[in-house]
């Protein structure tokens, strides 16, 4: 373990000439997913507004780059109150998982030690530290580090998952991964959309549109699938769509996006976005046409994206943060995604505290509906 000290840095321009070092230490480091690559980080800081960065850089005595903890400054609302908030860099809105420090295993709790000041003289003028979607060692670390102030109030919210396959080796399909039974309903979906369907056909990337259309046609898609459940949908904010196209683009020339366009005829029925970036495979966004439900068009586009990854010899397909119960019929484990939140001002504890009791209020509202919904099920069933 190296003896390590650490500046803040606040500039742009000043990022961009650290990208060499900063793409060697990621190649360095054995855990780094695609949200720590500067690709990722620097496509979220130009593209969602009113984002102040405060990237923590940690060197050795001989000036060498050993950690980097991508942070920043912007507006976070937690209910009616809107508070400001220190944050990791490339998760909010962006949506990016396992985040923290890119560093060696051996330097990372050094590393947090010597950013620990820094980060506590970057608080000053906020309401909330709130670092998140962090593995649950790097969590751990963190939170040991930097719950020393006595005028910081922890107030973790509960931990999320990010569900992850382990993919089969090249040459194997990755249907004998899964159980008998979800093995033989996926075969017999594939034969159902053949028989029905025989022109459907998956593209990759350009291969049939230019990649601004291919991504307008995930955000037509995405749309239309959330309309159907009375919501929008995390594509209809313009930021966020600026970062995904911003973020594509790069990955895209790169090599590391797959964009899977699932076209029956000349029409694209469901397409997903994943990107390949050191042996992981992250399935990121997905929209479908409701009106090919029947044919399970998403779930067979999962399958291929598997498929594509296997083929390619990585080692395993993330579906990042949620739980969802698509997520779940895979064959998957629940690797912890923390979050290490705390309340450094008078209104950031009001906001804590409102935005638990909104919580509080809507599980409550949920277990009530679910109640509700069994009654009517109840009383359908009794009258047949």
């Amino acid at each position: 373990m190296s003896v390590l000290s650490a500046s803040v840095i606040t500039d742009r321009a000043a990022l961009e000439a650290l990208v060499p070092e900063w793409t060697e230490l990621v190649d360095d480091t054995a855990n780094t997913t695609m949200f720590s690559t500067p690709v990722w980080q620097l496509a979220w800081l130009d593209t969602i507004p009113l984002v102040s960065p405060r990237y923590i850089v940690a060197r050795d005595a001989a000036g060498r780059l050993r950690a980097l903890l991508p942070l920043a400054v912007r507006h976070r609302r937690l209910g009616a109150i809107s508070v400001r908030t220190l944050e990791l860099g490339g998760e909010a809105v962006a949506c990016g998982d396992h985040l923290g420090f890119v560093a060696r295993a051996d330097d990372a709790t050094a590393a947090w030690t010597t950013a620990a000041p820094l980060i506590a003289s970057c608080a000053r003028d906020v309401d909330l530290v709130r670092l998140a979607s962090m593995d649950e060692g790097e969590a751990g670390i963190a939170r040991a580090t930097l719950s020393r102030d006595p005028a910081w109030r922890a107030c973790d919210p509960r931990d999320d998952a990010a569900p992850r396959m382990r993919l089969p080796a090249r040459g194997t399909d990755v249907l004998d991964a899964f159980d008998a039974a979800r093995r033989k309903k996926i075969r017999y979906y594939e034969r159902h959309l053949a028989a029905a369907h025989p022109s459907a056909t998956i593209a990759r990337n350009e291969d049939r549109m230019p990649l601004a259309a291919g991504l307008d046609a995930l955000a037509e898609l995405h749309a239309s699938r959330w309309r159907q459940r009375g919501e929008r949908g995390v594509l209809s904010d313009a930021s966020f769509m600026a970062f995904v196209r911003r973020f594509s683009r790069a990955a895209h020339a790169r090599g590391w996006l797959r964009l899977y366009q699932l076209f029956i005829d000349d029409r694209v029925v469901a397409t997903l976005l994943a990107v390949h970036c050191r042996g992981i495979a992250s399935g990121w966004l997905l929209g479908w046409n409701p009106q090919f439900a029947k044919w399970n068009v998403s779930e067979l586009l999962w399958v291929h994206a598997m498929r594509e990854a296997v083929g390619e010899g990585l080692h395993t397909f993330d579906f990042l943060r949620g739980r969802e119960a698509y997520k779940l019929r895979f064959p998957v484990t629940e690797p912890v995604l923390s979050t290490a939140q705390w309340a450094v001002s008078g209104r950031g504890r009001i906001a804590m505290d409102v935005s638990r009791a909104g919580e509080r209020l809507l599980a409550s509202a949920r277990r009530w509906r679910t109640r509700g919904e069994r009654v009517v099920k109840k009383i359908r069933g009794g009258k047949g």
